[in-house]
């Protein structure tokens, strides 16, 4: 997994459990929060994804 595919899920499972954890205790911040934190991990499905690629290992020299 890419280490952005494991920030989209942990911001996603970190909302959900903050706006049950608002609606349990009935505080509104926790609720917003949980909401925002759902709303982030939605719009960062739509960043470009980035190809790297890798270093190779010899150098131009080693080539010829």
């Amino acid at each position: 997994m890419s280490p952005a595919l494991v920030a989209k899920i942990a911001l996603a499972l970190a909302g959900l459990f903050c706006f049950l954890l608002g609606i349990r205790t009935g505080l509104d911040a926790l609720r917003w929060t949980g909401i925002a934190l759902v709303a982030v991990a939605w719009l960062l499905r739509f960043l470009p994804e980035r190809n790297v690629k890798h270093r190779s290992t010899t150098s131009p020299s080693e080539d010829t």
